[in-house]
């Protein structure tokens, strides 16, 4: 074959590295602009005469839609003697086991396949606006820390008792976001507050 020829097929196929590279790069930068961007920010409460509901804020910085959130709870130092026995509740002194990882649910209601109202696991957010994930209830008579769980308010995951601190994990996922346990995972202390006859929600490091 010529070498003019080689030269030719050299060309071409230095041509077609370089689109596919090109393409690669302008892909992965619009990606990098445009990506859903979730941070976990602070508790917002909302306080009634006898009830206290912790919401945690999130929001997406981003500029396209984080599709499916879901926010998953860890209590880290909880034992079977923190529980208060409840029979709305998933966990009891007689139906044990760690809460780790478990779904929690969001300050948003819809309807249920049975037409009443409820908070769902699953949320989108969209571009520059926050949600509020449900952290916890507290019963302002007896201090008991209500954790609701995937279902809503109307299943609560625990009820625990509110004489102590407890130390809890918060984390975020979304369909189309990658995890990055530095910005999607934060940890709160929920420490009695006898004046207040609530609990105060201290952000602490990770």
């Amino acid at each position: 074959m010529p070498e003019g020829a080689w030269v030719g097929i050299l060309g071409v196929v230095i041509g077609v590295i370089v689109a596919i590279v090109g393409y690669l790069v302008a892909s992965y930068l619009k990606y990098s602009y445009m990506k859903p961007n979730l941070e976990i920010l602070s508790d917002e409460p909302h306080e009634s005469p006898d009830f206290v509901h912790h919401s945690i804020r999130i929001k997406n910085k981003g500029k396209t839609v984080a599709r499916d959130c879901n926010a998953v709870l860890t209590v880290l130092n909880m034992s079977i003697n923190d529980i208060i026995d409840d029979p709305a509740a998933y966990l009891t002194t007689n139906a044990y086991r760690p809460i780790r990882d478990e779904s929690l649910c969001w300050a948003f209601q819809i309807l249920g396949s049975d037409g009443k109202p409820i908070n769902p696991a699953l949320l989108s957010i969209f571009p520059q606006s926050t949600r509020f994930v449900e952290l916890c209830g507290v019963l302002r008579q007896s201090l008991h820390i209500e954790i609701p769980s995937e279902m809503g308010w109307r299943t609560k995951r625990v009820v625990l008792r509110g004489d102590k601190e407890h130390e809890v994990e918060l984390k975020i996922f979304a369909e189309n976001v990658s995890y990055d346990p530095d910005k999607h995972r934060a940890k709160f202390k929920l420490i009695p507050n006898n004046e207040k006859n609530d609990v105060d929600i201290k952000r602490i490091p990770c």
